[in-house]
């Protein structure tokens, strides 16, 4: 009965490692073929952000992280100096998760509500880029300031602290969305994380966690 058991593990470990293996050939054979995304690109409008789910999340994970780690040390160092960099260093991590949940969670639907009525049919090339960045910076950068604000000053100063920082942190905000982050993350994601690469991130996934699925009685 174990052999048996452990011939049906070893049918389905090949299986995967085939299927890997397949998917990895596939994934090179059509990165070969597919012209590289460019900056230009990206700022023509011509970058398509990864729609698989995956992918997707990767894609705004990295983006939140690259614009936090800008923004929120632009807005501190703005009101404190250096001193925020030293003395508030806390502050990121915490400020990650909540922007994250919120671009999920709100952030999201506003742009969604907002890009295909206001951009999508009306606007093309850099102007719709351009937009879409207004759009997204609008819908996260504000609500992030405040956040930063009550972490670091209490719900007392978080209000001072918001208006401080507004509207000079949009300007900057949609800037740094439109010019590094946005083309350097889409680059990264669109030239290097597609489907194919998220089938072998799966698999490997569930490969590493069957143990921890057995001993739980899940597999």
């Amino acid at each position: 009965m174990t052999r048996e058991v452990d011939e049906v593990r070893d049918i389905r470990r090949d299986g995967e490692t085939a299927e890997a293996t397949s998917a990895t050939q596939a994934g090179a054979a059509e990165r070969a073929e597919r012209p590289r995304i460019t900056y230009r690109d990206v700022i023509m409008g011509r970058a398509v952000v990864p729609s698989d789910r995956i992918g997707f999340f990767v894609f705004q994970a990295l983006m939140v992280i690259g614009m936090v780690s800008i923004m929120a040390t632009f807005n501190g160092v703005r009101a404190d100096g250096i001193d925020f960099v030293i003395h508030n260093h806390w502050v990121y991590p915490i400020v990650f998760v909540f922007a994250f949940v919120w671009r999920r969670t709100v952030a999201n639907a506003i742009s969604g509500f907002l890009i295909p009525r206001l951009v999508a049919g009306r606007l093309s090339g850099p102007a719709a880029c351009l937009a879409k960045s207004a759009i997204n910076v609008t819908s996260m950068n504000p609500f992030v300031c405040l956040f930063v604000g009550l972490l670091t000053r209490g719900p007392a100063g978080a209000v001072s602290f918001l208006v401080a920082s507004q509207p000079l942190s949009l300007v900057a905000a949609i800037s740094v969305n439109f010019l590094v982050v946005g083309p350097v993350i889409k680059m990264l994601v669109i030239n290097h994380v597609d489907a194919t690469d998220n089938v072998r991130l799966l698999l490997r996934s569930h490969r590493a966690l069957r143990p921890v699925m057995v001993l739980f009685g899940m597999s």
